[in-house]
């Protein structure tokens, strides 16, 4: 499928010029499907197929940190079984969560618990 380029493109929470929009070929998001969803939409389908894959699937809250700012920061513990297979796994994962007049704005998942945590606090800072 074909994109056609535009002037600006919205990247990492601001607009920028097309040609500087660049991605690194090893990052996760990219292989893994992990990553930034904005918008109710968005937020909505990915929870929709995520949870759609799984035969069963359970979320332990690890720790959870209400920051300023409308900021959340969360270390989660998945347990899950794909449906259809036998084989199991168990993750951890790093969720912070952009929080704006009540609704979910943003969530970013992280494989990185230390990096979620760092951004989370640093966006903290910056939305005050």
């Amino acid at each position: 499928m074909a994109i056609t380029p535009t002037e600006k493109i919205w990247m990492n929470g601001e607009l920028v010029a097309w040609a500087d929009a660049n991605v690194h070929i090893l990052t996760h998001t990219l292989h893994y499907g992990m990553g930034v969803f904005e918008g109710v939409a968005e937020i909505r389908a990915f929870f929709e197929d995520w949870w759609g894959t799984w035969g069963d699937h359970s979320i332990e809250v690890e720790e959870l940190a209400v920051l300023a700012n409308g900021v959340m920061f969360a270390c989660v513990r998945e347990d899950s079984r794909l449906a259809g297979s036998a084989g199991h796994l168990s993750q951890r994962r790093g969720w912070v969560t952009l929080w704006a007049h009540d609704k979910i704005e943003r969530v970013t998942v992280y494989l990185d618990i230390d990096a979620a945590h760092a951004d989370a606090e640093r966006l903290a800072s910056e939305r005050a």
